[in-house]
């Protein structure tokens, strides 16, 4: 989940630099369903009204089954433009119930 707001530079960083990185693209879509919402859009409100943040832009993971937040980054998206939580639950299979990780079947 991506949460942005359009005055702040961060948000305009994330979609310039993060988003278009070829590391990040392969991560997200290989492991991923990328939802990016703006805040004050209907969706985007209804999601901070049940993951509430003070900071934007955000990029949250949320497990798909359970619905817990399991990773939160918010802030500017300053280099590294990866960073090592997607990377890691991407890689422990944590998402995939058919694989071995904190959340399998």
């Amino acid at each position: 989940m991506n949460i942005q707001k359009t005055d702040e530079f961060a948000s305009h960083e994330l979609n310039r630099d993060t988003w278009k990185h070829g590391s990040v693209k392969l991560i997200v879509t290989s492991h991923f369903l990328f939802w990016q919402q703006q805040w004050n859009s209907p969706p985007g409100v209804q999601y901070l009204s049940l993951y509430q943040s003070v900071e934007l832009p955000l990029v949250d993971i949320v497990d798909p089954i359970t619905g817990a937040l399991l990773e939160r980054i918010s802030g500017s998206s300053s280099p590294p433009p990866v960073h090592p939580a997607p990377c890691t639950l991407a890689l422990q299979g944590s998402l995939n119930p058919a694989t071995e990780g904190r959340f399998s079947a």
